[in-house]
């Protein structure tokens, strides 16, 4: 049974519906490839052009689902909750992308960023689209192939306790967050990355657009493939031909710290290469050393890949 980590989408609804055809169709394709959940890593506004679409897209799905926060539904949330730091929260969301999911939802094509914040009115959506987003959870764990990992949207800080955010987090919604600070905002937030191991857990979180880690070697932010980090090991990247992609010399899930999967969808609409990133991990998989890798474009491109882990 495939599960399918989704990454940042930033209201990009062509490459999310390209992307889940292609994972429908691998499910008759790959012996493990039976869709367990989709687990989406968070930040689904903002940016792109098609935000409520990419919402209702995700709300008509018909596979079971896990769906996270990003840090874009919290500031989003946070400006539509009132409150004394409201106007300061609606000046922060606009300049981060929130006029694009404005005027997705409410028309509001001609109004600039200063003139939506000072307006009330400009901050209200349908109730179901507010009932999605402030029941968007937290942080996900889920044990596969015997290997315990933990989908958050922006990771964990180096020395983080993940079993204590695992248990602060369970069951908690963004609203929870929000009214009463159910669990650190690192979850949400968080840019450090750790080099050492969470204990026995792999993080899969999104935030940090690959482009921006630091990168050795011949590995290609760019190429839009999630960057995977190890302890005590930098094991060579290397495209090899034929659908496989190599992480080769001391890499396997025991020694993996986490997977970055915000592959910047959105950038291509700025021009600039960007690909939205999923990638399936299955008890087989897992055993074997492989995880499936998918890369949408905008133009309804999908890349299929086979990641190998090679110690």
């Amino acid at each position: 049974m495939m599960r399918w980590a989704i990454g940042d989408i930033h209201g990009m609804a062509s490459n999310l519906r390209a992307l889940v055809a292609k994972i429908s169709g691998l499910e008759k394709v790959l012996p493990d490839g039976k869709v367990g959940r989709l687990i989406f890593t968070g930040d689904y506004i903002d940016r792109g052009p098609e935000v409520k679409q990419t919402i209702d897209f995700i709300m008509g799905l018909g596979f079971e689902t896990v769906l996270l926060a990003g840090n874009h539904e919290d500031m989003m949330l946070r400006a539509f909750h009132g409150g004394p730091d409201c106007l300061m929260w609606r000046q922060v969301w606009l300049e981060n992308g929130g006029v694009e999911t404005l005027r997705s939802f409410t028309g509001a094509a001609g109004l600039k960023s200063g003139e939506l914040a000072a307006s009330a009115a400009a901050f209200t959506i349908e109730k179901k689209y507010r009932d999605f987003f402030e029941g968007l959870g937290l942080v996900h764990e889920e044990k596969i192939g015997g290997v315990n990992f933990v989908f958050a949207h922006a990771g964990f800080a180096p020395g983080s306790e993940v079993s204590d955010f695992v248990k602060q987090g369970s069951g908690k919604r963004l609203n929870d967050h929000i009214s009463g600070g159910a669990i650190d905002d690192e979850t949400l937030w968080n840019r450090k990355k750790s080099p050492e191991k969470f204990g026995d857990y792999v993080v899969v979180h999104g935030h940090t657009i690959v482009y921006m880690m630091p990168i050795s070697g011949n590995y290609d932010g760019r190429s839009g493939t999630p960057y995977i980090r190890f302890e005590n090991t930098r094991p060579a990247f290397e495209y090899v031909g034929n659908g496989k992609v190599v992480w080769n010399g001391g890499a396997s899930f025991d020694r993996m710290i986490s997977i970055d999967i915000d592959t910047g969808a959105f950038l291509e609409t700025l021009g600039h290469p960007g690909f939205l990133c999923a990638i399936g991990i299955s008890d087989e998989g897992v055993g074997k050393g492989v995880i499936q890798l998918l890369r949408a474009t905008k133009n309804g491109e999908v890349f299929h890949e086979e990641i190998r882990l090679v110690r």
